[in-house]
Parts: C-alpha cells; sequence; structure tokens
C-alpha cells in the first residue's frame, strides 16, 4: 500500500469517526437552572432570585403564545365583521347576511390555522376565535329561526282560507315555539358578546362594533317578539262543538285573524220559533309588517266542502308517490313505514317545507310540514304519528307530529354530494310531494404539524380539517411520506386529528391529503412537514448504551488498524527488493518505481558490489538498455553510497530529491542535486536526445568525483 492509500484510508477513518460522534450524541443543553447564576448566592447577585417561570414552565409558554402583535390585524377584522352581519339581519337582508357570514367563515379559517400553526392553543386568541365561532353559529342560528318563520306564515297564508281552528292553533304554537329559541339565541349571543369584549381589550383590539351588534340582536328579537304581546292566550285544544239545527257559533273578534276562538251557542235560551242574529264578522286591524313576521288578510271562514274522491292518475300516482286508494304503494327503502289506512284516515296528505332549499356542508336544513286531509284539516289522532325523511330515497331522520299535527327535523349537511337531491317525508299512511335540495361544493383547509421525534423515532401528528363554515367532523385523512402511506386518520367532531407513528431514520417529506369523496367539499392538501429522524433512533434506553459501546469499540479498532498499517509502510524493512516498487515508465514519483526485467539483471551483477568506475557502469548498460536505464543504474550507484556515508538505512524507500534533501551539509550536496534534476529530466521526460546525454555525462562525472571526494575527507578526519 502506498503512501496516497494509506492516507486515504486515515482521512476516511476519522470521518467516520467524527461523524458517529456526532449522530450519537443528544442535543446539549443549552439552559440549566443549575448554572443560573441567579439560583445561587454569590457577592455579585445576592439580590436576585428565582423567577416564577422556574416553577411553571407553563406559564412562560403561555408568555409566548399569547403575544398577537403579528397577527392583531387579522383579528381586528374578525371581530369587525360580526357588525355588518348583524346590520343586514336586523334590515332582514338574507342573501347579504349570509355573504357576511361566508366572509366571516372564511377569515375564522385564516385565525384557525394561524393558531395551529403557532402553536397557540389554551391561549386567550384561541379563546377569542372559540367566541366569535360562537358568535357566528348563533347569528347562522338566528337567519335561519327568521326564515323558518317567514316559511311559516306563507304556510298559514296558503291554508288559511282551508284552515280550522284547529289548523290555526298548530300555526301559531309553532311561532311560538320559534320565537321562543329566538329569545334563547339572544341571551346566548350577549354571552358571547361579552366574552370576546373581555378578551379583546386585553389584548388592545377596537371591539366597540362587535358590542354594537349585541343591541341590534336585541332589537331584532324585540320586533320578533311583537306578535307575541298583541295575540291573546292560547285557546284550550278542546274539539269545536257541532251546532244543533237552527243555532248559529257565534264568531270570536279574533276569528279573522287565525287567533279566535268558536263557542257555541247559548241554544237554552233560545225560544221556538225564533231565529238566532247572525253574529257580525268584523274586519281585523292590519298591523304592520315586521322582519319575520307576515300579516294574514282579513278572510270570512268559509264552508267547506269535501271534495270528491279524484280518478288516480297513473303518471301523477308515480310522480308524487300519493294514492287515492287506502294508501301509498310502498317505496324502495321505504319498507316497514307504509301501514294499512286506520278507518276514516283514508286521503290524507303530508306537507313538506324544505327552509333553506340550498346549502353546503355544515348548514343545518330545517324540514317541516303538517298532516292534513283533502278537506284542509288535521288528521285524526295525528299526535305521535311517525315522519320519515327521505333524502333519494334513503331514510335519513324520523320524527314524530306532535298533537297539532306539525312536524319538524333539522338536519345538519354531512355526508351528501354537491348536486341536486330530491326530499320527502312519509308518514305510515301519505307521502308528501318531493322538493329539490341543491347542495353547493365547499372550499376546504386542511393543516398538518407535527412533534419532534423522541429518541425512539416516534413523532406525533396533528391536524385539522376545515370548511367554509366550520370543521369538518369524521372524515377520513391519509397522511403519506413520499410516496408511502403511513396512516389514515378520522377526524373528530371538532375537525382535529391526532396520531402517533414510529418513523424510519432519514428525511421525510410528509403531507396530509382529504379527498373529499362522499362530501360536499372539495379536496385539499396539507403544505409539506419535513421531518428529519437520527440514524441511531429507534433504539430503547436499555440497548442505547450497549450498542453505543460496541460502537465505539469497533471505531477503535479500525482507528488502531488504520494506524498500524500506516506505520507498517512507513517502516518497511530496507532489503525490499526493488521489484515491489511500481513502474518506471509509468510512475510519477522518482525514486520508487518497479525495476524493468530488461535491466533488473544487470542491476543484479552490479548491486552487490561497490562499483568503482561509475563511467564503466553507465558506459555497459547505456550500449545494453539506453539511457533511461543507464541513469537509474548510475542513481543507484550515486544513493547507496550517499546512504552508507550518512548511515540511512531505508534509502530505497525514498525519492531522490528526499536523499537530495538528506545531505544538505555534505561538500558534495550542489553536485548531487544538479545531477538529480537532470536525472528525473531525462528519466521520467520521455523523449532521449544527444543533448541531454551529454548534460546527463557531465553532471554524473561531476557528481562521482564530488561524492568520491567527500567519502575520502570524512574516512582522513575518522
Amino acid at each position: 500500500m502506498n503512501k496516497k492509500a494509506r492516507y486515504a484510508v486515515f482521512a476516511v477513518l476519522t470521518i467516520a469517526v467524527i461523524l458517529t460522534l456526532v449522530l450519537s450524541f443528544s442535543t446539549p443543553l443549552l439552559y440549566s437552572l443549575q448554572n443560573d447564576p441567579s439560583s445561587h448566592s454569590s457577592k455579585f447577585h445576592d439580590n436576585l432570585e428565582k423567577s416564577r417561570y422556574h416553577d411553571n414552565l407553563d406559564a412562560l409558554k403561555k408568555q409566548a403564545i399569547n403575544s398577537s402583535l403579528d397577527i392583531d390585524p387579522e383579528l381586528q377584522e374578525l371581530i369587525d365583521i360580526i357588525g355588518p352581519v348583524s346590520l343586514t339581519l336586523e334590515i332582514h337582508d338574507i342573501d347579504e347576511a349570509r355573504r357576511y357570514l361566508e366572509m366571516f367563515g372564511e377569515r375564522r379559517a385564516s385565525i384557525k390555522n394561524l393558531i395551529v400553526k403557532l402553536d397557540m392553543e389554551d391561549s386567550e386568541i384561541q379563546e377569542l376565535e372559540k367566541n366569535t365561532a360562537l358568535q357566528k353559529q348563533i347569528l347562522e342560528a338566528l337567519l335561519e329561526t327568521t326564515i323558518s318563520l317567514d316559511e311559516l306564515q306563507s304556510m298559514e297564508i296558503q291554508y288559511y282560507s282551508e284552515s280550522t281552528q284547529e289548523m290555526r292553533t298548530a300555526f301559531r304554537m309553532r311561532g311560538n315555539e320559534l320565537r321562543k329559541r329566538v329569545q334563547n339565541l339572544n341571551l346566548r349571543y350577549r354571552n358571547a358578546t361579552e366574552n370576546v369584549a373581555t378578551v379583546g381589550s386585553r389584548l388592545g383590539l377596537d371591539v366597540s362594533k362587535n358590542k354594537e351588534s349585541a343591541d341590534r340582536v336585541d332589537q331584532i328579537v324585540q320586533v320578533i317578539e311583537q306578535p307575541l304581546a298583541r295575540d291573546t292566550p292560547v285557546p284550550s285544544p278542546t274539539p269545536a262543538v257541532s251546532p244543533r239545527p237552527g243555532v248559529t257559533p257565534a264568531t270570536d273578534k279574533n276569528a279573522g285573524s287565525g287567533n279566535g276562538t268558536v263557542s257555541p251557542a247559548p241554544s237554552q235560551t233560545q225560544k221556538p220559533g225564533t231565529t238566532t242574529p247572525r253574529s257580525p264578522v268584523p274586519t281585523p286591524t292590519p298591523s304592520p309588517a315586521v322582519p319575520g313576521t307576515t300579516s294574514i288578510p282579513p278572510t270570512i271562514a268559509p264552508t267547506v266542502t269535501p271534495p270528491a274522491q279524484p280518478t288516480p292518475d297513473p303518471e301523477t300516482e308515480g310522480a308524487t308517490g300519493q294514492s287515492s286508494g287506502p294508501g301509498p304503494s310502498p317505496e324502495p327503502g321505504t319498507a316497514g313505514v307504509t301501514n294499512p289506512a286506520q278507518p276514516g284516515e283514508e286521503g290524507k296528505s303530508l306537507s313538506l317545507a324544505v327552509m333553506p332549499e340550498t346549502g353546503e356542508y355544515g348548514r343545518t336544513i330545517e324540514y317541516s310540514g303538517i298532516s292534513l286531509t283533502p278537506a284542509g284539516s288535521t288528521t285524526p289522532r295525528s299526535e305521535n304519528n311517525p315522519v320519515v325523511l327521505y333524502i333519494d330515497g334513503k331514510p335519513v331522520s324520523t320524527t314524530a307530529t306532535d298533537r297539532y299535527g306539525f312536524y319538524t327535523m333539522q338536519v345538519p349537511v354531512e355526508h351528501l354530494t354537491a348536486g341536486t337531491h330530491s326530499v320527502y317525508t312519509r308518514s305510515p299512511t301519505s307521502r308528501s310531494e318531493a322538493r329539490p335540495l341543491m347542495i353547493s361544493p365547499a372550499p376546504s383547509s386542511l393543516y398538518l404539524s407535527a412533534s419532534n421525534p423522541d429518541p425512539e423515532g416516534t413523532v406525533f401528528f396533528e391536524g385539522y380539517l376545515d370548511a367554509s363554515d366550520g370543521p369538518v367532523a369524521r372524515a377520513p385523512v391519509n397522511v403519506d411520506s413520499g410516496q408511502a402511506r403511513l396512516f389514515t386518520v378520522t377526524t373528530d367532531d371538532d375537525g382535529y386529528f391526532r396520531q402517533k407513528v414510529r418513523l424510519s431514520p432519514g428525511r421525510h417529506t410528509v403531507i396530509a391529503r382529504f379527498t373529499g369523496e362522499g362530501f360536499p367539499i372539495s379536496p385539499s392538501e396539507s403544505d409539506p412537514v419535513i421531518i428529519d429522524i437520527p440514524l441511531f433512533s429507534g433504539l430503547d434506553s436499555q440497548t442505547r448504551p450497549v450498542w453505543f459501546a460496541i460502537l465505539l469499540a469497533f471505531m477503535g479498532v479500525m482507528l488502531v488498524a488504520g494506524v498500524s498499517l500506516f506505520l507498517r509502510g512507513r517502516t518497511r524493512d530496507a532489503t525490499t527488493a526493488p521489484s515491489s516498487r511500481g513502474d518506471p515508465a509509468g510512475s510519477s514519483r522518482p525514486g520508487v518505481a518497479e525495476v524493468p526485467d530488461s535491466y533488473r539483471q544487470q542491476w543484479t551483477r552490479t548491486s552487490g558490489d561497490d562499483v568503482s568506475d561509475l563511467v564503466a557502469l553507465y558506459a555497459r548498460m547505456l550500449r545494453e538498455q539506453g539511457l533511461r536505464a543507464a541513469s537509474w543504474g548510475v542513481y543507484q550507484q550515486l544513493a547507496k553510497r550517499i546512504a552508507n556515508d550518512l548511515n540511512i538505512r531505508q534509502y530505497r524507500t525514498l525519492t531522490a530529491r528526499e536523499i537530495s534533501r538528506s545531505c544538505g551539509k555534505q561538500p558534495y550536496s550542489a553536485a548531487f542535486t544538479r545531477f538529480v534534476a537532470i536525472y528525473e529530466r531525462v528519466r521520467y521526460g520521455g523523449k532521449e536526445s544527444v543533448k541531454d546525454r551529454d548534460i546527463f555525462e557531465t553532471a554524473m562525472a561531476s557528481a562521482d568525483e564530488q561524492v568520491a571526494a567527500g567519502r575520502d575527507e570524512e574516512a582522513d578526519k575518522k
């Protein structure tokens, strides 16, 4: 092994040792309480005490995550957008209110992203975001309740000419229920607004617009509650008494508005042969139109004649699912719902109102209606009548009618695809007409964060899936590293997902993906997260010291082996044959090349004896082998003489220049140095010329003479 190979092996071993130590050692402790001067008593720090952060490190974390200077503008926009939402609700602009609510959802998603990325969990900023989200949820519920009131009153007008006292009471009870819900929403909204104002003031934000929204909501609720102040008490649901012949029922003063009662005439005071005068029907005073309410036009209650039973139409029957017979035909997926009609229940109909008729993921759709007979009255024994909601022929929700035949269901949009869906309801004896429900695709945002790997290479992943209207619950999320699937997880009810995974050593580029399959939500993926796992991770605390000791022992053995090889080459025995050296014709290091076979025999004949006549040796080798071989033989003789004089034992392992430097203090140093320069030019020049031979012979004669003279002087001194 030559010197270059030995140096290369030594360098590789050294680099391997350094890299192993760097990868093996853990991150150094940059701060220690024991080294803190404030924790020791000294003449320089007598007045210093331990900080409260030493006792409670969580307090220091909260101090960091509550720093909101960089996101103050976005927080300000988030709490300011509530003002326009409440204003549009106050002026009853439904479309504009929905547009502002969508804008609010986008800004809230941006804040939620910052909370996840900046690790602001359990901070005041997260509390502010949750309260503003609660405000948005309440405003959406208030908007939908207002729409429900409008739809209810539209239905009341639609059936007013056919309605009975019992049906009018059902409409009124439903309206009272919605107004009570509005009161509850108002109380919750005021509490959420107070929380936003408290946290926003601590963060230095302007919460004036947010506070104004609470006053606007109060005004909205007051306007909605106005009909309650004018209405008479709710009548008893006792069935109306059929008048006897010759008796005309009296009409209450509120009968025209749908809020009156029917009382039997005092027939016991009527004299035979007399006619009871018909009570005049007063004209009701129209009330001013207010948001969420609709005035009912004055109408004299007509005498309703049951219509004739229509002839069944196959096309109509197939389109609506209703039949003029005892009951509707069963449909696929409705087994167990349709029962034989009970006596007196033939010809029932079921109404359905969808509010709103369009929505997206997270929106709550209200499905309501009333069970009616063709005559327009509520069906007999309609209380606790089961009603099943179907979307695209699949049962989704079940409820029961109240004692007035009214039913309502609130179903959030979740596992539905984007597009138009057919919605209808069924009772045991009837089915409603199909209504269209348009579901729009909602954009989604997916966020992913990862903790630092522990010594075993385990990483804790956490993420959040958000749509325009809030978190996406129970949705599958795929987490991939490159082309490999790490795991698939399902989000919780708040849209979060968490998972611990043990990764292999190396660099991982992790991305979370949501396909949107089965949801009215567009696909999305998170930003890539780069994770580096150390090479020696995955070892437990018990076996890690053992493997580390084995590694150190292996590195020590390799280091000793490399040093031994290096020293062995340096101390090679001087009697090594020249044949073990490199090829002189191709070697780049003069003096250590292998002797060619062409003149190795010539060297063998002369190397054993001290050739005194160097010129004769040169002439013989020049004639037999050429100038290059002759120059090499002359150099070997001169090097041997100098090595004997200077007691150099391994002179054959040295180059010509190294031997020249060794004799720097000798009187023949200049002559030998000049000879070495000419020898290298002849030996490795590649061309032989007469001029080079003449110069070499002159230098050879001078060096031979000077070396011989120097040896004689040394002999005389001794």
